[in-house]
């Protein structure tokens, strides 16, 4: 930023802060949004959302929240905050990822308010919870765009019954593979020490304690594929690049946790998909593996229809 608009920045934010301290919401949040529009820092980021939460803005509140969320992290305030802005628009769930990031010592009072929040809206939004939940269970009724709409209600079930209905999604064999994933997934993420069974690409069933995945960012199999992709750098450029690797990553996810189903030899797989992307002779490779990487490029086509 040039002096000048520095000084602006400074200025709006003492401004913000002071109508906050008023209790003028409306004079605070024009003054901070301003302040964000010309340098979006973390600091900005929680006084925005504390005054959208003061304001009775929780959607908005959230919103802001989420693009700093690791900021949240940092002291006890900026947890609670984090947590109380979750539990007034109900994502129960998004609460208990984020307190599972949280030191262990810092966990128990915050997870104590998510577990009274889920009773209260038991007792007080039973119709609503069961809508969702049934249509949660029944997620392979609607077409791909409405399997992923009801995947976002779902995040506002209580984790009981989240869990209910994911053991009926993940053996839905009329659901996509990636709406399947989707759930196991979001498990793992809520570290989830009870296994669960799911339908896999094959038909067949695997059983998972989803707490004991790792995130496929981390598996070794999908780091050595993106190893291998990045090779080719030279060959197709950066942007074919780029656009490789997500479609790598989406083929990949569709596997998930199974990958070495599907790649059986990282080097091989990936000169199989670069030929295939740019037209050339395919290289030697396990049929059975090319035969796993047409399918997974099938169902990927089918989630872009």
């Amino acid at each position: 930023m040039t002096p000048e608009e520095e000084e602006r920045f400074t200025s709006l934010v003492a401004k913000g802060q002071a109508a906050f301290e008023e209790q003028s919401y409306g004079p605070a949040l024009d003054a901070l949004d301003e302040a964000y529009d010309l340098k979006q820092t973390p600091a900005i980021n929680q006084m925005l959302t504390r005054v959208l939460l003061a304001d009775g803005q929780y959607k908005t509140a959230q919103l802001f929240a989420d693009e700093f969320i690791d900021s949240y992290l940092a002291t006890n305030e900026t947890a609670q905050l984090y947590v109380t802005v979750a539990l007034h628009n109900q994502q129960f769930l998004a609460a208990r990822e984020f307190i599972l990031w949280l030191p262990e010592t810092q966990r128990a009072d915050l997870m104590a308010q998510v577990v009274t929040a889920e009773m209260t809206a038991r007792q007080t939004q039973q119709a609503t919870i069961t809508t969702i939940a049934r249509h949660f269970y029944h997620l392979s009724d609607g077409d791909a765009i409405s399997q992923r709409e009801r995947l976002i209600a779902a995040d506002k079930l209580p984790l009981d019954e989240y869990l209910v209905g994911a053991r009926f999604v993940l053996l839905d064999p009329f659901l996509t593979a990636i709406s399947r994933v989707s759930v196991l997934d979001r498990l793992r993420r809520l570290r989830v020490t009870q296994s669960v069974d799911m339908v896999w690409l094959d038909g067949g069933t695997l059983t998972v304690v989803p707490a004991q995945l790792e995130s496929i960012e981390n598996m070794v199999r999908y780091q050595a594929i993106v190893t291998e992709l990045q090779s080719y750098e030279r060959t197709v450029g950066p942007d074919m690049l780029h656009g490789l690797a997500e479609q790598v990553r989406l083929m990949l996810m569709i596997a998930y946790p199974v990958l070495e189903r599907v790649a059986i030899e990282p080097k091989s797989w990936v000169a199989g998909l670069i030929a295939e992307s740019l037209g050339n002779t395919m290289p030697q490779e396990a049929v059975e593996q090319r035969e796993w990487r047409a399918k997974l490029q099938a169902e990927m086509l089918a989630l872009m229809a």
